[in-house]
């Protein structure tokens, strides 16, 4: 059986999705929290990284071991999912780096010209509701009411969310006010599951019916918003916006951010924010010629469609007022 050089691999691999050696030695510096020379030395083979470092990276970078390992095999292509599983946080500030690597990646992308954003869109998107606080604050509520194991979460008017959070989340807000051409393909659910939600905190008095309405009047105002884009086929910043409604059940979120030049990144949310992301060409490929073929199972109500349109976001008022 043919030994494998684990740490060669690593290289190889690191060197092959990174070309820039300044680019990749700033990254992994990053990750690790080391100094640039002590990475340098690294990347050069003088000293291996250690079992700790490579768990860092794997999850970080989105590669498993296996890959490495096995080479031969069919697994190149693979996408390693990072699974949240509940109440096993400590504090909701964990996700800070979370919402850090997904900004640093749209960052690196959104600098290159002509960036096309495809979405499917089962929750809310974090660069839709970022601009209304108090929808922001009961998102990120709820999600550690689920993950996190603290009592804090008890108590919806009491809770204040981290600044860095906010901070983080506008990060990746501005990461997309740069690309030029966006679509969401948005699936029916999308609301219907976020007001299920809220009259559950509100039945079982975590949240007031006073902070309840505030929350419903964000989202009156974020499809407002949406509303006025898809008619005109172009957000406030004058890119293209174009919305798709879904005839069928998507149950899955995720995106892709392709520029001209071929770079590609692809995103999987488990929940409103990037949970899962790739900057792996043929995965971002095939995570992108399936999200454009959903386009034949969907309907475009930007620009025309005006019955469509309007009769779409009728009905998404009228599951926001439900109780």
């Amino acid at each position: 059986m043919k030994v494998i050089n684990l740490h060669e691999q690593l290289l190889n691999f690191l060197n092959a999705r990174f070309p820039k050696k300044a680019d990749l030695c700033n990254l992994v510096s990053d990750y690790l929290r080391v100094e640039r020379e002590s990475v340098y030395r690294r990347l050069r083979g003088n000293v291996a990284f250690t079992v700790q470092e490579l768990g860092i990276l794997s999850q970080k970078m989105g590669f498993s071991i296996d890959s490495l390992l096995y080479r031969g095999a069919n697994t190149k292509n693979s996408l390693v999912v990072n699974m949240i599983f509940p109440r096993t946080m400590h504090s909701i500030t964990e996700l800070n780096d979370t919402l850090k690597a997904s900004a640093n990646m749209l960052d690196r992308i959104a600098t290159q010209k002509g960036v096309e954003l495809g979405a499917v869109a089962c929750i809310i998107p974090v660069e839709f509701f970022i601009l209304y606080p108090n929808l922001t604050k009961f998102l990120y509520f709820k999600w550690g009411y689920h993950h996190v194991d603290d009592d804090q979460f008890r108590n919806y008017d009491a809770w204040e969310m981290p600044e860095s959070i906010r901070q983080w989340s506008l990060a990746v807000r501005a990461a997309y006010d740069n690309f030029d051409d966006l679509f969401y393909i948005w699936d029916d659910a999308v609301i219907w599951s976020t007001i299920n939600e809220l009259n559950y905190f509100t039945d079982v008095h975590i949240i007031s019916s006073e902070a309840a309405q505030v929350i419903r009047e964000d989202l009156h105002a974020m499809l407002r918003s949406m509303e006025r884009d898809s008619q005109v086929g172009a957000n406030s910043l004058g890119k293209t916006f174009n919305l798709y409604t879904s005839n069928v059940n998507m149950g899955i979120s995720c995106s892709y951010a392709r520029s001209s030049t071929g770079l590609c990144h692809t995103f999987l949310n488990s929940t409103f924010f990037n949970t899962t992301m790739s900057d792996n060409q043929e995965v971002c490929t095939n995570i992108c010629n399936w999200i454009k073929s959903m386009k034949k199972v969907a309907t475009l109500i930007s620009g025309s469609g005006e019955k469509e349109r309007i009769l779409f976001f009728e009905k998404q008022h009228a599951m926001v007022d439900h109780r």
